[in-house]
């Protein structure tokens, strides 16, 4: 038997899911750890060189609707000063698209809670410059969601 716990922060609670024998049957139990934030967190989103294409999958629907955090900006130094509504829609929607991360964390209204890697690489592997963004995320006290 596999477990693995781990904490869903936007929740407040402990999931443990388990999987047994070969036929992987999935369990899940929820405990809840503290009452959810009231507010909605708040999120730049990494695109880089695929926001509006099927790669930047992720980000595109984030950046289209999402209950769980309000999108800040996006993150494609292709794009830089674009709306992003524009790019997916032909519509503003208020989202800058910034070129960098620092571009992004500076201009945003509020401090991000969340940086979010909104890419599918078909490769499924992050390049070095994306592992040095999503450290300086880090060190900027952003929770990284992948």
């Amino acid at each position: 038997m596999t477990v693995i716990p781990f904490i869903d922060p936007s929740k407040g609670e402990k999931v443990v899911q388990a999987s047994f024998g070969a036929n992987a049957v999935q369990k899940s139990s929820r405990t809840k750890q503290s009452s959810p934030p009231s507010e909605t967190a708040t999120a730049i989103v990494y695109c880089e060189g695929n926001f509006g294409e099927i790669d930047g999958k992720t980000a595109n629907g984030l950046v289209r609707h999402s209950q769980r955090y309000e999108i800040l900006s996006v993150i494609d130094s292709t794009q830089s000063g674009v709306d992003s509504g524009k790019v997916l829609d032909d519509k503003s929607n208020g989202i800058p698209i910034f070129s960098s991360l620092i571009e992004a964390f500076t201009n945003a209204p509020t401090k991000p809670n969340y940086f979010i890697y909104g890419v599918a690489p078909a490769t499924g592997m992050l390049s070095a410059a994306e592992r040095k963004t999503i450290l300086e995320a880090i060190g900027l006290g952003m929770n990284v969601v992948n």
